[in-house]
């Protein structure tokens, strides 16, 4: 049976060549591939972790607007606007604005929540 296997190896050489350099660019790209998509992945995850901005510069609110949660962990939560009580008002927002080491103050309005859940 080998025999027969090399004997038409060898009759055929330009198919039988072709096959195994077909056979090894799928074994490489393929594995290429894998690896390429796994490095992606990590880039991504890295980014996601080391640039997103979720800590606050500076938070403005009301005198007495902290949450129990806020008082024993002594830290507002990551991208927390609040929970639909308080707020400071217009002039208050334009003076914040206005002082000389603000460079920017947005208003935000809250319009409802989402939960983020973690990516894989």
């Amino acid at each position: 049976m080998f025999a027969i296997s090399w004997k038409r190896i060898r009759n055929q050489k330009f198919k039988s060549v072709i096959t195994i350099i077909a056979m090894a660019t799928i074994l490489l790209l393929t594995s290429y591939g894998i690896q390429a998509s796994k490095e992606t992945q990590v880039i991504v995850m890295d980014n996601l972790e080391n640039y997103s901005r979720g800590s606050y510069d500076i938070l403005v609110r009301p005198e007495g607007s902290r949450t129990i949660i806020e008082e024993h962990l002594q830290t507002v939560e990551e991208n927390y606007i609040g929970d639909g009580t308080g707020g400071i008002s217009i002039a208050e927002w334009e003076k914040i604005k206005n002082h000389p080491e603000v460079e920017i103050a947005a208003p935000v309005a809250s319009l409802g929540y989402f939960v983020v859940t973690q990516l894989r």
